[in-house]
């Protein structure tokens, strides 16, 4: 290195420099002065170190990298996947919505679930009790007696597309004489069944309008209506509704007031009818009733009401071998009574007297 050979030089001088001055001192004199400049020492030859070879230490070989060692396939045995086991499942068939209306095929149980019970009506007149040999079937023949009309047969009705009907009969005829206190003795409900929707609108305004067209007519022998006015119904009822009320004039002992509510529901028709004394006036239990019965039939339809229906309300009269009958006395037992076999009525209302019986 540069550095370290410069320092070995100016060793070597300061050493004879020192060298001199110590045996000038010894002697006490100065040594004599050359006249010849003194030689100077030599210099100390540059060396150029040699440079140490570096000794490079073997590496290690590297080793020959060894051929991992190929991986054994471990034989996958197929796992067979079970087979699922199929739960039996059963068919389940699902449930058909209640029709939301009556049909042609209306059974007896339905129409006689339809009908007011025993129990609605206690709501509003506890007095009227079920009547039920007045009640049950209506064929086309009960129907054309029913009507107002008095020129009304059964091929009419059956002509109009009436297929059947049921009603039920709910009676206090304590309540006949009693004065308007709005408690009828009479109340009907009926029900009738006819082809389609349009036979049954049809029959609904023959029935409705038909009071209107015959006022002031006398429909019976002695029997007359008056005062028929319109109704126009407190409560939704069905696809359509009506309603009327009027006076049933009796020749020999005054008139009966009568209300009757109708409404269609597809292709059936519902009444609610009501006889009473002389201005007498139900009221609002006409609505009432009217929407209980109305709710029924959704009962009914949804298969959660039912009924045993009872028998036709007129059986047809045995036939009479006695050449003896009055016409009045047959015509009687055609709807079911029989005058030969007269009951005493005197004691069923309070200062009543029977003076005579005709039909």
């Amino acid at each position: 290195m540069r550095l370290s050979i410069l320092n070995m030089g100016w060793l070597a001088v300061l050493g004879t420099l020192a060298i001199t001055v110590i045996l000038i001192a010894c002697n006490g004199n100065p040594a004599p002065t050359a006249t010849s400049a003194p030689t100077p020492a030599p210099m100390a030859a540059e060396v150029t170190p040699t440079p140490r070879p570096t000794t490079t230490a073997a590496l290690a070989p590297s080793p020959v990298p060894t051929a991992a060692p190929s991986p054994t396939a471990t034989p996958v045995l197929p796992t067979a996947t079970p087979i699922p086991t199929a739960t039996p499942v059963q068919p389940t068939s699902t449930p058909m919505p209640a029709p939301s209306d009556p049909g042609p095929g209306l059974t007896g149980e339905q129409m006689a679930a339809i009908m007011l019970t025993q129990e609605d009506i206690d709501t509003e007149f506890p007095s009227l009790e079920f009547d039920p040999d007045a009640s049950g079937f209506a064929d086309n023949a009960d129907a054309a007696e029913d009507t107002f009309d008095p020129d009304d047969t059964e091929a009419d009705i059956t002509a109009a597309g009436r297929i059947t009907g049921y009603d039920h009969i709910f009676s206090d005829f304590s309540q006949m004489f009693s004065g308007s206190d709005g408690v009828p003795f009479l109340l009907g409900t009926e029900i009738h069944v006819l082809k389609d929707e349009d036979a049954a609108a049809g029959f609904l305004s023959m029935l409705a309008e038909e009071p209107k067209r015959l006022e002031d007519t006398e429909i019976e022998d002695g029997i007359t209506l008056r005062s028929v006015e319109t109704l126009v119904p407190g409560v939704a009822l069905g696809s359509e509704s009506k309603g009327y009320q009027a006076e049933v004039e009796f020749a020999d002992f005054g008139a009966w007031s009568v209300y009757s509510v109708l409404w269609r529901r597809g292709s059936a028709v519902l009444l609610l009818g009501f006889a009473g004394a002389e201005g007498s006036d139900p009221g609002e239990s006409v609505w009432r009733l009217a929407a209980r019965m109305d709710a029924r039939v959704n009962q009914t339809l949804a298969g959660e009401i039912t009924a045993v229906p009872l028998a036709a309300a007129f059986e047809e009269p045995e036939p009479i071998d006695s050449e003896d009958i009055t016409e009045p006395e047959y015509r009687a037992l055609e709807q079911g009574y029989d005058l030969r076999h007269l009951t005493d009525l005197s004691g069923l209302l309070p200062g009543f007297r029977v003076s005579s019986e005709s039909f």
